[in-house]
C-alpha cells in the first residue's frame, strides 16, 4: 500500500479475514476505493462540507466541487444575505424567480439575475481525492474512527463467494453498527450546524 492510511485499512482487512490477501496491492486498492466512494456517496456527510468565495468576475466552481448546498450573496461592505440565493436548473435560465444555476459541463455557477458588485459564498459538498492520490502527510477525508467501514466493505467483496452464511451475519452486524454510528453523528452535525 502506498500510504499509512491505506496500509492501516488493508491491515485491518487482513485481520478480519485471518490473514487473507488480495492477489495484488492494486486489486486491494481498487476495492478499497470502491468501498470509500460507496460510503461517501450515501449522503452529504458533514466531513465533506466546504465553503468558498467566488468573485463575480470568475464564477468557476472549486476543483473539488461535487454538489452545491447553498449560495449566499456578500455585498461590497461584507454583509452576507440572510437567505441563500434560489437555485434553478439550466432550463430556468430565463426565469427571474431563480438566482442561479450550475453549469456542470463548464464547471461554473451562472447567475440568472445580474449582480454587479460583491461576491458569492458557495457552501458545497466536495469530492475528496482518490485514496491513491493522498500523500503520507494527508489523511482520507473520512474520520479515522469510521475507516474500518472500508475494511468491512473489502471483506464483504473478498468473501462474496464464501458459502458460510455466518460470515455475512458477523460482518453485517459489525458493518451496520459502525455505519449507523457514522449516520447518527452526521445527523447530530446537521442538527447543530444546519
Amino acid at each position: 500500500m502506498r500510504t499509512k492510511s491505506t496500509a492501516s485499512i488493508y491491515e485491518l482487512f487482513k485481520t478480519l479475514t485471518d490473514g487473507e490477501e488480495f492477489d495484488s496491492n492494486e486489486a486491494a486498492l481498487q476495492v478499497m476505493q470502491v468501498g470509500y466512494d460507496t460510503l461517501l456517496a450515501q449522503r452529504e456527510w458533514w466531513f465533506l462540507e466546504k465553503s468558498d468565495e467566488l468573485q463575480l468576475s470568475d464564477l468557476s466552481l472549486p476543483e473539488d466541487f461535487w454538489r452545491v448546498k447553498k449560495v449566499w450573496y456578500r455585498d461590497s461592505a461584507g454583509n452576507v444575505s440572510e437567505v441563500p440565493l434560489v437555485r434553478g436548473e439550466k432550463r430556468d435560465r430565463f426565469n427571474s424567480d431563480y438566482d442561479y444555476y450550475i453549469d456542470e459541463l463548464e464547471g461554473k455557477l451562472v447567475l440568472i439575475n445580474e449582480i454587479t458588485t460583491g461576491s458569492l459564498i458557495i457552501d458545497y459538498t466536495h469530492k475528496p481525492a482518490e485514496l491513491e492520490e493522498i500523500s503520507d502527510e494527508e489523511e482520507p477525508v473520512m474520520p479515522e474512527e469510521y475507516r474500518p467501514l472500508i475494511a468491512f466493505y473489502m471483506k464483504q467483496q473478498y468473501k462474496s463467494a464464501d458459502e458460510n452464511p455466518d460470515f455475512y451475519k458477523e460482518t453485517g452486524v459489525d458493518f451496520n453498527s459502525l455505519e449507523q454510528r457514522m449516520i447518527d453523528e452526521d445527523a447530530r452535525h446537521q442538527e447543530i450546524y444546519g
